[in-house]
């Protein structure tokens, strides 16, 4: 019997040991993020440092990574400094380059969380095609959602807050409404349609810069999954948006970027871009935006080449757009 009793404590105590051990690593594994997120938050370098080692993209995984180290820098430092670092970092670093839309997502999203969602637009910094605000406005959105499940009132609140942050200046309208596009997204399923719908709510004279998200959304997708197929209609993508004109522009300011991922070079995009039932302005914007950063950053001519080709219908915004991009890149 003592013997018995003997091995019984012995296994009893092993098991307490063994349990012990377990919860150990348990609680180790679970301390290491939040020592991370300590660490990040000392320093704007430390904080890049850590984003960078999360998953990439605007993504549900990327952001349960990205926005806790935001917050917690937050807690202990204003969001300025590692504004400034960023875009140091995107003259020197061309590894940045790619991340650094997402990376404003995520700082959006974490700013909202921080200040709420008027103090969090006032912090907002343009960089990186204003993921900022895109993030802003996706937290924004989704807060109300939880409260207000009805999509068309979600939409008159955020047409309203924007309303309320602009203050009559355009610039600060038009990217409001924008990053409200990308935020309804998520809402609707990536239904551009439905999204398309959903804008054409907002009592703005920018609601074209919601449409222009929505396509954003469905010819530049951040999940490859949602990439536009081929079709042998190389136009039918826009086709069903002739009657709006606005949506129509917008459709052909992203199409060509699907028609150069099957494949099309530069020549035959322009020509693809010259046929009758394209919108023209929205062309000549994809063109300048497709084909001007290769210039910029490695000497390529294929834009001026394209544009020595163009029609003067096309030359007309190929010209615009393309200044504009030349004066938000090489200001010097």
């Amino acid at each position: 019997m003592k013997k018995n009793f003997k091995r019984k404590n012995q296994a009893v105590l092993l098991l307490i040991l063994l349990m012990s051990t377990i919860v150990g690593i348990f609680f180790s594994s679970l301390s290491k993020p939040q020592i991370m997120a300590k660490q990040a938050s000392i320093s704007p370098d430390l904080l890049l440092e850590q984003l960078l080692s999360c998953p990439p993209g605007e993504s549900k995984t990327s952001y349960a990574c990205t926005v806790p180290y935001v917050v917690s820098y937050l807690r202990n430092n204003n969001i300025e400094p590692f504004f400034q670092l960023l875009e140091q970092k995107l003259k020197t670093d061309p590894k940045i380059n790619g991340y650094c839309h997402p990376i404003g997502h995520s700082i959006g999203r974490a700013l909202v969380q921080k200040y709420g969602y008027l103090d969090a637009l006032n912090k907002r910094n343009p960089f990186c095609a204003d993921g900022t605000i895109m993030g802003i406005m996706e937290e924004f959105l989704l807060k109300n959602f939880e409260s207000h499940p009805s999509t068309n009132v979600i939409v008159q609140k955020a047409g309203n807050a924007c309303k309320e942050f602009a203050k009559g200046d355009p610039v600060k309208s038009a990217a409001c409404i924008h990053g409200t596009g990308h935020g309804l997204m998520p809402l609707v399923d990536y239904d551009p349609q439905e999204g398309l719908d959903l804008c054409s709510q907002i009592k703005s004279k920018d609601v074209g810069s919601c449409y222009d998200a929505v396509f954003m959304e469905k010819f530049m997708p951040s999940n490859p999954a949602r990439k536009v197929a081929k079709t042998e209609d190389l136009y039918q993508y826009c086709s069903s948006y002739n009657s709006i004109n606005e949506q129509k522009l917008r459709c052909f300011g992203y199409l060509p970027y699907a028609w150069k991922e099957w494949g099309k070079k530069p020549m035959e995009i322009l020509k693809l871009c010259s046929a009758p039932q394209v919108d023209v302005l929205g062309c000549g914007r994809a063109l300048s935006r497709l084909y001007l950063p290769g210039f910029r950053n490695k000497g390529d001519l294929t834009f001026f080449d394209i544009y020595n080709s163009a029609s003067p219908q096309l030359q007309e915004p190929m010209a615009r757009f393309g200044g504009i991009g030349i004066v938000e890149y090489l200001p010097s």
